[in-house]
């Protein structure tokens, strides 16, 4: 669920994001939404769940003013097993606009 380390941003150009990913993990190959407020902070979550054997999604900037309980509860819902091509179109779907 949302919580304070789901707050946003800014960077170059004015644009509020919020860096997040999906892993798989769990006895019953659950889905999980992670959301972080740096890249740095994101990159290492990511390194602790390849450690774990955990697989993940690449990680993506979305909107700052995503709704992450809605995205949240798609993640939860709406990824079958394995299917990881519906986790990434996920993530696309809320991606920030390149600042380039």
């Amino acid at each position: 669920m949302p919580g304070d380390s789901w707050a946003s941003i800014r960077i170059s150009g004015g644009i509020d994001v919020l860096f997040a990913f999906i892993q798989q993990g769990g006895s019953g190959f659950e889905w999980y939404l992670h959301v972080h407020d740096t890249l740095a902070s994101a990159e290492r979550h990511v390194t602790s769940c390849d450690e774990g054997a955990y697989r993940t999604t690449e990680i993506v900037a979305i909107d700052a003013d995503t709704d992450l309980d809605a995205l949240d509860d798609q993640v939860e819902n709406e990824i079958g097993y394995e299917d990881w091509g519906m986790a990434n179109e996920l993530l696309g779907a809320v991606s920030a606009p390149d600042p380039g």
